[in-house]
């Protein structure tokens, strides 16, 4: 159809020499944007990891110990509760023990009066 011309030669030329500098260009940005997400999702990782290390150490370090501080005094509560328990059991004991005698001495001397 159209011979090629020496002009036409040189813009096609030009052309394939700046798509290449764009193809260059583009594959070094996308290998940067590459580079920066593995960078981004290490850094997460780390991130994650810390945090639980991090929540792990308080809990071990200063939270455990305190709630276990705080069992065995409930236990001592507890054992103390207990033994007043069984204490008041036996001060009912004796009040009973009391008041039946003064009921059987009161009877008693119902009985004695009336026979007087």
């Amino acid at each position: 159809m159209f011979p090629p011309n020496e002009n036409s030669n040189e813009s096609l030329r030009a052309l394939i020499l700046e798509n290449q500098r764009l193809l260059t260009e583009n594959n070094q940005i996308l290998r940067q944007m590459r580079r920066s997400h593995r960078l981004t999702m290490i850094f997460r990782i780390v991130w994650v990891v810390f945090i639980l290390a991090a929540s792990y150490y308080t809990y071990t370090a200063y939270i455990e110990p305190n709630v276990t501080r705080v069992q065995n005094k409930l236990d001592e509560i507890e054992a103390v509760t207990g033994e007043v328990t069984k204490e008041s059991g036996k001060v009912k004991s004796f009040f009973d023990a009391v008041m039946e005698r003064i009921n059987n001495e009161t009877k008693r001397l119902d009985i004695t009066d009336q026979t007087i």
